[in-house]
């Protein structure tokens, strides 16, 4: 992790996957401003399942059962 002269960080992952039984290594960079794009994209997300889930809860408890 480094900061700039404004102290906004970025943080650069390097990290290893075995994928198909062979290794992949991958460099991720993500700077302040990125993260937080992407926790703001995760929550609606998160919050857009929630709801979908919701409904599918009620739906399944108000059918009928045979």
């Amino acid at each position: 992790m480094t900061l700039d002269s404004r102290a906004r960080w970025t943080l650069v992952l390097r990290q290893v996957a075995l994928r198909g039984g062979a290794l992949c290594r991958e460099t991720l960079v993500l700077d302040e401003t990125e993260a937080q794009a992407l926790r703001d994209q995760i929550a609606r997300l998160s919050q857009r399942l929630a709801s979908q889930l919701g409904h599918i809860s009620a739906r399944l408890t108000a059918a009928p059962t045979a």
